[in-house]
């Protein structure tokens, strides 16, 4: 060995080193592989090659997708959607239905574009919901009452819609209306429409098995529950007591009116039960229906009486009116022929006797339902109980179960409320029912988010594409864009834009298929506005006259082609 080491030469010497090298890690690799089964320094620079070719192809598929087409939408997350105008109606839609007003396209931001008109189906109830002053009078009720083909009941706040609508409701059949207070009087007189009168007791009959059935809803209807469970005794035992009364009457033959039901309920406790609860508690008439009422109260340590006959005096105050009492001393009419020959009944009253006289317009509601409800045989039309300003009338105890039975007996409801929380400020957890068997709702000027809430998770969510654009260079410096698509949710109109639609247009949800929505549409311009469809979907609308009154309210001008 020389100087220059193993070799015998500098060049020699280094490659005997490198040799050496790579004999060790030739045997440290072998040492990896025996010990995991992989070598590290193998997998770098497969991991490397694929990382390679991933970037080739996501620059190749980044440059021939710049500028390309988005892929279809799926609807993972909702298939919300507007629905499309409908030209399919039958002439005979105007005579079965609730008016809604004319057909909007959502993207039209003016009522100018010609449109069918809406009509509501029959056998299904509608709710109408906009706030005052938003137009359901003029663009919902006075249309409906134009040309509704069938039997009907309307509270008429104001007296309004009789002055308007009445002589053309004559044309198709005798027309009632109870205005106890004379609003409007000389006005309807002048129209040819005197004022009527109806009893509700007359329909409790003797002869009627079901005579105790009734006269516990009226009962029932006049001593209205009021929720709060301390009061539900004494509201149960007025509710009793007045059943009692009701068939006592009835058994009797005396007069049988409110006004005698009330100036019995509230004499003097000891003359009451004296003169009356002793022979009640006698009585066997009705399968011993009014014994069964009476019988618990006779006891003569139940202090509750007092107690009760205060909360029965509270509950039938509204008869002490001079002027109802005369209104319902009589019956000028039968609602029993409602069902089978087309009658309107106008309920008129002044706004400020609303609340006060709710229990009035809640018992003609219930005469009505009872009177389809044991129409004999059936009714073969359909008939429609039109309830303006339902608040107003307190709770109506039996409206729940009426909303999901009385379809089938042939008589539909229309109620109109102004938003969502008066509903459920009345009936609590029942507004639910309500909401559930109305099959139409008519939304209009939503002002308040719980029903712009209401309404906005009602028409659901729809699926809308997303795009994020990526820009960046190569290696080689040369420019790169790309569009990365994806989805996510958004509700078809968010709670705000529905408060941003304005009283011109509304929402309608219907009792299958989709949402749409429709152009609010005054009487005063219907002829004109459906001249084109008067051959088609309005066809029976403009058949014969059709008499639009002026309202006295306002005295618009003359509506075009209206009869004098």
């Amino acid at each position: 060995m020389d100087s220059t080491g193993v070799g015998g030469s500098r060049r020699d010497h280094a490659a005997y080193q490198e040799q050496l090298r790579n004999n060790r890690e030739a045997a440290e690799r072998a040492k990896e592989i025996e010990e995991d089964g992989v070598s590290y320094s193998t997998i770098l620079p497969i991991i490397g090659g694929v990382a390679l070719v991933l970037i080739l192809i996501s620059t190749i598929f980044t440059r021939t997708n710049k500028g390309g087409s988005r892929p279809s939408l799926s609807e993972n997350y909702g298939s919300a959607a507007w629905g499309a105008m409908s030209n399919s109606y039958s002439p005979l839609d105007p005579l079965r239905g609730v008016f809604l007003g004319k057909y909007a396209f959502p993207h039209h931001d003016t009522p100018q574009v010609k449109t069918p008109p809406v009509f509501t189906k029959h056998e299904a109830h509608t709710l109408i919901m906009a706030p005052t002053r938003t137009g359901k009078g003029t663009c919902i009720i006075v249309p409906t009452l134009l040309r509704y083909g069938g039997s009907i009941v309307v509270i008429d706040p104001k007296g309004e819609n009789a002055a308007i609508t009445g002589r053309q409701r004559q044309v198709v059949g005798p027309v009632h209306v109870l205005n106890p207070w004379g609003v409007l009087a000389s006005e309807l007189a002048e129209r040819g429409l005197a004022p009527a009168r109806y009893n509700p007791l007359d329909a409790i009959r003797r002869d009627d098995r079901d005579a105790a059935s009734i006269a516990h809803t009226m009962a029932e209807t006049i001593c209205a529950r009021s929720g709060d469970p301390k009061n539900a005794y004494w509201e149960g035992g007025a509710t009793a007591i007045l059943t009692a009364v009701f068939l006592w009457l009835a058994d009797q033959g005396e007069t049988k009116t409110l006004a005698r039901a009330r100036q019995i309920v509230t004499l003097p406790v000891d003359k009451l039960q004296r003169e009356f609860f002793i022979p009640m508690a006698a009585s066997s008439a009705f399968g011993g229906a009014i014994a069964e009422n009476i019988g618990p109260f006779l006891s003569e340590d139940s202090r509750d009486v007092p107690s009760i006959l205060r909360t029965l005096a509270e509950a039938t105050r509204f008869i002490s009116d001079e002027r109802l009492k005369e209104a319902t001393a009589e019956s000028t009419f039968d609602l029993r022929t409602l069902p089978h020959r087309l009658e309107s009944v106008y309920l008129v009253i002044p706004p400020d006797k609303m609340k006060i006289q709710g229990t009035w317009l809640r018992l003609m509601l219930a005469a009505t339902a009872h009177a389809y409800r044991t129409a004999t045989p059936r009714a073969q039309g359909r008939g429609m109980l039109l309830i303006d300003e339902l608040p107003s009338l307190g709770r109506i105890p039996d409206l729940p179960t009426d909303l999901a039975t009385m379809s089938g007996y042939g008589l539909d409801y229309t109620l109109a409320v102004q938003d969502l929380g008066q509903l459920k400020s009345i009936y609590g957890e029942e507004s639910r029912t309500i909401l559930a068997n109305c099959g139409w709702k008519w939304l209009c000027n939503v002002r308040d988010f719980d029903t712009a809430k209401y309404v906005s998770d009602t028409l659901g969510q729809r699926t809308v594409g997303t795009v994020n654009v990526n820009e960046g260079t190569t290696g080689q410096g040369e420019a790169t864009s790309g569009k990365a698509y994806g989805e996510m949710g958004r509700a078809l109109l968010t709670p705000d834009e529905v408060m941003q639609l304005g009283r011109e247009r509304a929402i309608v949800l219907p009792p299958t298929g989709r949402p749409f929505q429709t152009w609010s549409i005054d009487y005063n311009q219907i002829l004109a506005e459906f001249t084109a469809y008067r051959e088609t979907s309005m066809q029976a609308f403009y058949a014969g006259p059709l008499i639009i009154d002026p309202n006295p309210y306002y005295q618009p001008e003359q509506p075009e082609g209206a009869a004098p």
